[in-house]
């Protein structure tokens, strides 16, 4: 290796959590992002509408690229929404003035959704719309319906029969009767919506779902409801040709088992983040991932294979040290960074890596980091049979938990 080239240590790979790297190091999710499959471009175009992937694939990066791009511009717009402690059971038993069943929960979803987008479009001073939505808009924000603490309103709005004011949505909204159900309310503020236009690109962004076992029939039916409302809310908003989505991070396993009509469908507006393309060697294209974000303070760096990984190694049957590493992790970014990690700890000399250090790094990988994350998808497959063998959740369940 030429010696100009940093030490393998002083480089920077990321951190595990796309959240944290977003406060801390945003510059490796903007000048050092690779965007794989162009997942996050084709979400700005409003190509996309799911982010599908395993856990640790890097769904949750693609939304923070995407945020941290558009901060600073005044024509987009990005609001997060994580539901990793939201109530979804929850949201089955809004009273939307519908029966309980599929057709409630796609229906409070597109309630709180549409509730989502015109929180956006609030903040967009160049749309044109009549003058019934600046006037519902201002509504909606004194009563506390858009902006504020959701979690608390959700959890106000489950049970019972929820009745609003009709005043709710501004003197304008022409009610025959003074108190509306959440879809009288959810179709009104819809028809506004889709009578507005904008140059502005929106997205409504939501994460957070790779933190739930569904461990209860109720969770299932509210993430069906969630996706058909996902894919209802989408396609009205590009019936009229307005540059707003609702884009979602989801893992593939969930949605391959979830029910409902539309929910296959949802896949023709996806991209799945899928890195075992070109095998387990240099031409994965993870190691672009990691030799990206090195570049972001290391201009120098182009190809961390070629420029550290170079030496003769023969261990069991490989004989690639590249092929090495990445044949002991899943195939995740996440994965290979905890593995980068252990290998600057245990490499700190300038100069290619030698055998020696690339095995005593993976044997720590497998035992402080590997380990631990089997063990985490164990306990939700463990909690699952706990219930089952209890006569709760069906087997479902656990097919999409590990």
């Amino acid at each position: 290796m030429p010696s100009n080239l940093p030490a393998l240590r002083d480089l920077h790979f990321g951190l595990l959590d796309a959240g944290e790297e977003a406060m801390d190091e945003p510059l490796l999710l903007t000048n050092g992002y690779y965007d794989y499959n162009n997942a996050a471009y084709n979400a700005m175009q409003g190509h996309i509408w799911l982010i599908i992937g395993p856990k640790g694939s890097g769904k949750s990066a693609v939304l923070e690229h995407i945020r941290l791009s558009w901060q600073d511009r005044c024509d987009r717009f990005f609001s997060y929404w994580n539901l990793s402690a939201f109530p979804i059971t929850d949201v089955t038993t809004i009273s939307s003035g519908q029966s309980s069943g599929g057709s409630r929960a796609q229906a409070s979803w597109e309630f709180l959704l549409w509730l989502r987008i015109a929180e956006s479009l609030s903040t967009d001073h160049g749309i044109t719309s009549k003058n019934s939505f600046p006037v519902m808009i201002k509504a909606l924000k004194e009563r506390g319906f858009i902006k504020g603490d959701w979690l608390s309103k959700v959890t106000r709005w489950t049970g019972g029969t929820l009745k609003i004011d009709a005043k709710v949505l501004g003197l304008e909204s022409n009610f025959e009767h003074v108190m509306i159900t959440p879809l009288e309310m959810s179709s009104y503020i819809k028809s506004q919506i889709l009578d507005v236009t904008t140059d502005s690109r929106h997205i409504v962004s939501i994460d957070g779902l790779d933190s739930f076992f569904f461990e209860a029939s109720d969770e299932w039916s509210s993430l069906s409801g969630l996706m058909q409302a996902i894919s209802s809310v989408n396609k009205a908003l590009t019936s009229v040709g307005l540059p707003i989505n609702i884009v979602t991070a989801v893992r593939s396993d969930i949605l391959d088992v979830l029910p409902g009509p539309e929910i296959n469908k949802l896949k023709n507006h996806s991209v799945y983040l899928d890195w075992h393309k070109n095998g387990i060697g240099a031409k994965n294209e993870l190691w672009n991932l990691v030799s990206r974000k090195a570049s972001a303070s290391k201009p120098e760096i182009k190809n961390i294979v070629n420029q550290y990984l170079g030496k003769p190694f023969a261990k069991g049957p490989h004989s690639d040290m590249s092929e090495y590493l990445l044949d002991n992790t899943r195939l995740l970014p996440r994965d290979l960074v905890a593995m980068l990690v252990e290998l600057q700890k245990a490499f700190k000399r300038p100069g290619e890596v030698p055998q020696a250090n690339a095995i005593t790094a993976v044997q720590k990988y497998c035992s402080e980091y590997f380990v631990g994350e089997i063990f985490d998808n164990l306990a939700g497959v463990l909690r699952l049979i706990v219930i089952e063998s209890a006569g709760g959740v069906a087997g479902v369940g656990a097919s999409v938990t590990g």
